[in-house]
């Protein structure tokens, strides 16, 4: 069914669009994405004034979740090869195999 096949949506839309929300909110959860996402509007769909733009809203939330994942993630590579990379320096003098690197 197209999306601007129904005038009201019908039940086949409106379960569609809580799903994806559903999902998206599963996603937040997972990957602890509260405190950088507002999910309240997940859950509101009759706030937007077609299908087409309800289901517009979720792909645009969906993009921007992903692209914080995937920023998170690059994040803490960072962190991690700037704390290997000090500890390096710090003790460039001394043995520094992997058998004797602290964890």
């Amino acid at each position: 069914m197209a999306l601007r096949d129904s005038a009201n949506g019908g039940p086949f839309l409106l379960e569609l669009y809580y799903t994806i929300a559903l999902i998206l909110l599963s996603y937040v959860n997972r990957w602890e994405l509260h405190d950088k996402v507002s999910i309240s509007a997940l859950m509101q769909g009759d706030m937007h004034a077609s299908w087409i733009d309800r289901f517009e809203y979720l792909k645009k939330k969906a993009v921007s979740l992903f692209d914080l994942r995937l920023s998170g993630e690059l994040n803490r590579a960072a962190a991690a090869i700037d704390k290997v990379r000090s500890y390096i320096e710090e003790h460039i003098g001394e043995d520094l195999s992997l058998v004797r690197l602290p964890a």
